[in-house]
């Protein structure tokens, strides 16, 4: 079982649960309109797990390694895909029991993997633009008009000087907070990169634990997941703001 069918089986075993609660409930009291509430029930569900989890019925989100420009967003990628096909074989080889708390381990997979995307169309587009830009030419242009302004004898051609050596400065502050950026970018990545090498193992040490101590595990994976979810999720809004100043 993949992963992707390991997600989709897990909202199927909700549907379930919903489907012998509604026909045990009106079994009990014997009466049509229990039960047909139970039936509205499971189309709801099933309505909206069709409305809002497409991303189970997918592939990985990631991008073909061929595509990614950004050399470090390509080995990032690389690196995911390889640990997402020994996830696959190792969910594989598992037990039932395994394979249900794996399930609510891994829930947040899918999302994480939409963000690791948008964060290495990022890092492709912040590489393209640094790249073909080079600093020291910049900061040589503001250092000469700097000294074209401080000798000028003409007030206008003065301050025409100083206008264009703070155009540079701007621009030179702009260079180094998209570095910075693009250095927190490949931090970004790396972590996530370590934690889904990490999966296969987790999973595989699932299969040495009694009931509790795996559902507990399972939790903890899970948080962890979030976490890096909501931390991906921020920093891509920050790089919303830098990436105007990136021509297109």
């Amino acid at each position: 079982m993949h992963l992707r069918q390991l997600l989709s089986s897990a909202n199927k075993t909700r549907h379930l649960v919903v489907v012998c609660v509604g026909g045990l409930a009106a079994a009990a009291t014997q009466s049509l309109a229990v039960l047909g509430i139970g039936a509205l029930a499971y189309g709801a569900l099933v309505a909206i797990d069709a409305l809002s989890s497409p991303e189970l019925e997918e592939e990985p989100r990631l991008p073909k390694p061929r595509k990614v420009t950004d050399w470090a967003a390509r080995r990032a990628v690389e690196s995911m895909l390889a640990a997402r096909r020994e996830l696959d074989h190792v969910l594989q080889r598992s037990s039932d029991s395994v394979r249900r708390y794996s399930g609510m381990a891994l829930a947040s997979v899918p999302e994480l993997e939409a963000r690791a995307a948008q964060l290495v169309r990022r890092a492709c587009e912040l590489g393209s633009f640094l790249d073909a830009v080079n600093i020291e030419t910049v900061r040589r242009e503001r250092d000469d008009l700097s000294r074209k302004a401080a000798t000028a004898r003409d007030p206008q051609a003065r301050a025409q000087f100083e206008e264009a050596s703070a155009s540079c400065e701007a621009r030179l502050r702009t260079l180094h907070e998209l570095a910075e950026a693009r250095e927190r970018l490949e931090g970004h990545l790396s972590r996530l990169v370590a934690i889904y090498e990490s999966l296969p193992a987790r999973i595989v040490h699932l299969r040495t634990l009694d009931a509790q101590a795996a559902d507990s595990m399972s939790g903890t994976v899970n948080q962890e997941l979030d976490r890096l979810n909501s931390e991906m999720g921020a920093f891509e809004q920050s790089l919303k703001e830098l990436s105007t100043r990136v021509p297109g």
